[in-house]
This record gives structure tokens, C-alpha cells and sequence, in this order.
């Protein structure tokens, strides 16, 4: 019996819990550049995917925050196990910005908000 394995390709893939993938796969894991819809969340992260886990890229709230990983020698922005780490800009729904450290998914330090 042969088993049919997601490589080198794009596809799409619905989870059972509502949310989608649509991007590049490796040997059945996400790898490379994709969107992933987080249905609990109401969120998309469009971005770099390594071992079936998003690493850098944007996240989009359910009320139009949008996140962004920086890059910076210091602390790059990425994901670690999903959430935001390192220097990340914000721009709220409202229009204000932020720019600073985030760990495990929160601000962390200090950083600029702009009203």
C-alpha cells in the first residue's frame, strides 16, 4: 500500500478544527511560503514555514492588528511554538504603532508606541 505524501508542492490543506493551510509542503510538513488561517483565533499568519511551524513572517488579528517580524541583528523577530518573539512593529486597527521585543507572544522591555 502506497502512502501519498505532500513534496515540493503547493496545496491547500483544511484542518478539522476550521483552520487552513495554503502553501509549500515537504515530505508532508509545511515548509517554505504560506498563509495559515487560525479559525479559534479569527487570525492569518502569512509567512516562512520550517518543520511544520511558522518562524517569521505577519499576523493579522481578528480586529485588523497586524504583526510584524523585524528583521535586526540583536533580536530578530520570528515564532517560537507559535508565538511572537523578538523585535516585532504593530500596527493597530486605530492606527497607532509599536515597535519592540515581544516573548512568548507579549510585549517584553521597552519599545516606541506611537498614538
Amino acid at each position: 500500500m502506497l502512502k501519498m505524501q505532500r513534496h515540493g508542492s503547493k496545496g491547500r490543506m483544511f484542518y478539522s478544527n476550521g483552520d487552513i493551510y495554503e502553501g509549500e509542503w515537504k515530505l508532508n510538513k509545511r515548509e517554505g511560503q504560506g498563509k495559515m488561517h487560525i479559525e479559534a483565533e479569527k487570525a492569518t499568519i502569512i509567512g516562512t514555514f520550517s518543520n511544520d511551524q511558522v518562524v517569521t513572517g505577519k499576523l493579522t488579528d481578528h480586529v485588523g492588528n497586524v504583526f510584524m517580524c523585524v528583521n535586526s541583528d540583536k533580536d530578530p523577530g520570528r515564532f517560537e511554538k507559535g508565538l511572537l518573539c523578538g523585535r516585532v512593529s504593530v500596527k493597530y486597527a486605530n492606527g497607532d504603532t509599536f515597535v519592540g521585543i515581544y516573548r512568548e507572544g507579549k510585549k517584553c522591555g521597552f519599545g516606541t508606541h506611537n498614538y
